[in-house]
């Protein structure tokens, strides 16, 4: 901010009083000394002190007037100094000799005295006063008033004194007031200047405040691409303490470049002389060893003449965003396939089914018949395991495409990993650690325990693969609290609250940067041709989202990679189930199978009769409602038929009979409609299913306990 005029000459005033004053009291101090001193030292103090009075006056002024200006009270010094001059002149003038005085010459001084200190004005009035004074003293002849008056002077020394008097007053004022005028203008522009340099310090250490304070990689670039100055972030970012060694070396050539960037870095350059803006997207590794996207700009800063003066580079940390991003297209890409396995699945489980169910038939019957040929049983159970591998993997292709429904309850996590750890021990290599660290002592959670146990088995297996010579597998649970910026950036649809935290960490190969945000997607693998579906890490995924939890992946190459599972925790306290009569009980049942399969229809009978259980059959629900009212305890119908749906035909069989019972089949689960059919009389079974899966539903469904 600039000074006012009034101030600035102030200012001035005060710096030619200060000046005027370090030579003007020290001089009339020490005149008044050396004149004492004389007297003294002559004997004429001794006869006559009254002449020593002026100069004892004169010292006294001088040393309070010293003082004074050691206190920066100049005008109060002034004010001592013209006092002690003006009294002895008043008094040699009056009592010491007239005008032929020696003090007479002070007026002259007074007049320079005023014309330094105060300008043209105060020394041309104090000139003025001066020669009044001796023409008064000259013309009333005050001197008479001595007892010896002394002869007054000649007419020709009393113009030489007035003389005197008017060139010191031509040549102390009027030069002054020009250096007075000279230096009021120079302390303005000194005071403008640094108020302007203060202004532009204040302006650059807010700029460096705010420039430090930014949470995004920025540096300050020379036009010709040298580095000026970098930012706090930019520093941690590359782990340094300071920017000193690399402070005016080439942009480009800082350790915040790899050799591709720094290549893409001098082409924007080019660019941006020719006027292009400079953005591209980059992947480092920060200080941290953690792999991070920059989003870079390159952006000219230009002067008042349109020219570059600066390049403000910026990096922003868009790993979150990238992520997340990531997360929504791989959610589209599973719901994508879903859609596309929802499609197939129904056709496609009803085929497994007739061949499962075939071949359980097949191989009861031929017990029956006597002891099954060891060939044969290894061919039916070949084809079992094959029907049921084959629906396992219509299975996960309908989970992690939200396409199966799962049935929640509360389920304790650290039991479900031990259980999973007893199994994973019979198939795992005997070079493979199984640890557990169940640290967690709220460990339930609402859940499908079957999936549940799936997941961490795919994720055990899909460590054995990473760990070709053996090595560990770390099993941990923990309680986490999640606020809500962490579930934002997730890139999932979580809740704040309180989680638990399931690892799964291997001392495997890792897994490397460029496949780490493709793990989950569906059908990638990196493993041989063979040897993996590319589903295991996708079915993850799905069931997570499906149990509004969220799964996390980091690695390392060499070092292995760990899976974070962030499931929320149960509010509900599971009551222990009490003992099963497992042995069923379904003699005399009679149940209509109605499926639009006719192998499903040859083959389902058979098995129910080995339950005890005699059936009829119907392709549809038009065909099933005449044979409604018969008598029946049991309805088993597939939910996809021609016409009616099966739930429809259920509900109107339970309308009909109360007291029965409905098992709704399907290859496709996710179309169903349960909700108006009463839960304690329907059960819901996917197709393909065996027959310990068809005699475990019917017991739950006719003999709950």
């Amino acid at each position: 901010m600039s000074q006012s005029p009034n101030s600035v000459v102030s200012e001035a005033q005060k710096s030619i009083m200060q000046d005027v004053l370090r030579w003007a009291l020290p001089t009339a101090g020490g005149v008044s000394v050396v004149t004492l001193t004389t007297a003294i030292a002559s004997g004429m103090f001794a006869t006559h002190w009254g002449r020593g009075v002026p100069s004892i006056v004169l010292l006294l002024c001088t040393v309070i007037g010293w003082f004074e200006l050691r206190r920066e009270a100049f005008e109060r010094a002034v004010g001592w100094l013209v006092g002690g001059v003006g009294l002895v002149i008043f008094i040699t003038l009056t009592f010491n000799g007239g005008i032929r005085a020696p003090s007479a010459m002070l007026l002259p001084y007074l007049v320079a005295l005023f014309g330094w200190m105060y300008g043209r004005v105060a020394g041309t009035v104090m000139a003025v006063i001066s020669a009044a004074t001796i023409t008064l003293y000259f013309a009333l002849g005050v001197a008479k008033l001595l007892t010896e008056p002394p002869e007054l002077p000649l007419v020709g020394e009393f113009v030489m004194l007035l003389v005197v008097t008017l060139l010191i007053w031509s040549t102390t004022t009027l030069p002054p007031t020009r250096l007075r005028a000279a230096l009021i203008e120079s302390l303005q522009r000194e005071r403008e200047l640094k108020a302007e340099q203060e202004l532009r310090m204040t302006a650059a250490h807010q700029l460096q405040a705010v420039f430090d304070q930014s949470p995004h990689v920025m540096a300050l670039v020379r036009p010709d691409g040298r580095l000026f100055s970098i930012n706090k972030a930019a520093l941690e970012f590359v782990g340094l303490e300071n920017a000193d060694a690399f402070v005016g070396a080439h942009f480009s050539k800082t350790p915040w470049w790899s050799k591709e960037d720094a290549s893409r870095l001098n082409s924007g350059l080019a660019e941006l002389a020719n006027g292009k803006a400079v953005r591209f997207d980059t992947t480092r590794v920060d200080g941290r060893g953690q792999r991070r996207n920059i989003e870079f700009s390159l952006s000219p800063f230009r002067n008042s003449k349109g020219e570059i003066a600066w390049l403000i580079a910026e990096g922003r940390d868009v790993t979150e965003a990238v992520q997340a991003k990531e997360r929504r297209s791989l959610t589209q890409r599973l719901e994508l396939v879903g859609q596309l396995a929802g499609g197939v699945a129904h056709d496609f489980n009803n085929v497994l089914m007739a061949i499962v169910s075939s071949a359980e038939v097949l191989r009861f019957d031929l017990k029956e018949d006597g002891e099954v040929p060891h060939n044969v049983a290894e061919s039916l159970d070949t084809i079992l395991d094959a029907g049921r591998r084959a629906g396992d993997l219509t299975t996960r292709l309908l989970t992690f495409g939200r396409r199966t429904p799962t049935e929640k309850r509360p389920v304790s996590v650290n039991r479900l990993v031990r259980s999973t750890i007893k199994l994973l021990e019979r198939t795992l290599p005997a070079n493979i650690k199984l640890v557990v660290e169940a640290s967690a002592t709220t460990d339930l959670v609402d859940g499908d325990p079957a999936t549940l146990e799936s997941t961490l088995i795919n994720l055990a297996l899909n460590a054995r693969d990473a760990m070709v010579d053996g090595g560990t597998i770390t099993f941990t649970t923990q309680r986490v609290e999640l606020d809500e910026d962490w579930c934002t950036a997730s890139g999932f649809d979580l809740k704040p609250g309180a989680y638990l935290r399931v690892s799964v960490r291997d001392t495997g190969t890792g897994i490397a940067p460029e496949h780490l945000g493709r793990v989950f997607d569906p059908f990638f693998t990196t493993k041989e041709e063979g040897k993996g579906t590319g589903l295991g890490l996708s079915s993850v995924f799905g069931v997570l989202r499906e149990h509004h939890g969220a799964v996390h992946v980091y690695s390392e190459l060499g070092r292995g990679t760990v899976f974070h599972l962030s499931l929320p925790l149960s509010s509900v306290t599971p009551v222990p189930a009490s003992p099963k009569n497992t042995a069923p009980q379904f003699a005399k049942l009679k149940a209509l199978v109605v499926d639009d399969e006719q192998p499903i229809r040859h083959m389902l009978p058979r098995l129910l009769r080995r339950l005890g259980i005699e059936a009829i059959t119907a392709e549809s629900a038009e065909d099933a409602l005449p044979l409604l009212d018969g008598e029946l305890d049991l309805l088993i119908s597939d939910i996809v038929l021609p016409g009616k749906r099966g739930s429809e035909l259920a509900l109107e069989f339970l309308q009909r009979k109360p007291d029965a019972h409905v098992l709704l089949i399907s290859g496709f689960p996710k179309d169903t409609e349960l909700s108006a059919l009463p839960v304690d009389r329907v059960r819901l079974l996917g197709k393909p299913f065996t027959y310990e899966a068809l005699q475990k539903a019917l017991s739950e469904l006719l003999q709950p306990s």
